[in-house]
């Protein structure tokens, strides 16, 4: 993917492999996590099918089910998968995925802010909400669409599948250039723009 030559949002900086996160980010991370959540639809499991006719390619090809029961083989082991993937994802479990993706993959809170500025481009564009099957899949794509974005050194797809295998190197370089063209291939964020964003999560969520 190309590398946006002239950046105009704060540059991450570069952490210690696996350090803990900032208080600051921590603060960052739950109040992304609270609007994730109210962004997931809470529909039940006997509307998904009306829920997914409606939707397009891009709502098809982010589907945890879809991409779990491609590979039963790998999750035989794990047969209630599916049914914790459908459960509407609470503020906390939102939040431990965020924290352990940030946390694993060395990534800064730049990326965090961009990649829920990319969420917020791509639902007005398709006018679609969340759905427990897909939050993961856009979350971790928006991501790391924003980490290559500002990153002149940035982490390989690998990396990315090792800590999430639900999907492999092929379907998350699949994913990456469907998320990409839904957004127009606008992933610019300006400085404008990304402070109003940092300004508003951190009302939010009080200063311990």
């Amino acid at each position: 993917m190309a590398k946006a030559e002239n950046r105009d949002v704060p540059p991450s900086c570069l952490r210690s492999k696996k350090a803990p996160l900032a208080p600051h980010f921590r603060r960052l991370v739950l109040a992304v996590s609270m609007i994730l959540e109210d962004a997931v639809t809470k529909i039940p499991p006997a509307k998904d099918k009306e829920f997914f006719e409606e939707g397009d390619d891009l709502t098809d090809l982010f589907r945890e089910d879809i991409h779990v029961k491609d590979k039963q083989e790998f999750f035989v082991a794990d047969k209630d998968i599916l049914l914790r993937m459908r459960q509407v994802p609470t503020v906390t479990v939102i939040r431990v995925f965020v924290e352990g993706l940030f946390q694993e993959l060395n990534l800064c809170e730049s990326a965090l802010i961009s990649a829920l500025i990319y969420i917020h481009r791509l639902s007005v564009l398709k006018g679609k909400a969340l759905h427990p099957y897909t939050w993961r899949p856009l979350v971790l794509v928006a991501v790391i669409l924003a980490h290559k974005m500002l990153e002149d050194v940035c982490s390989s797809n690998a990396c990315f599948v090792e800590f999430y295998p639900v999907v492999t190197g092929p379907e998350l370089l699949q994913l990456e250039l469907a998320f990409c063209s839904s957004l127009n291939f606008k992933c610019f964020v300006s400085s404008s723009i990304y402070e109003k964003y940092e300004a508003e999560l951190m009302s939010l969520v009080e200063d311990p």
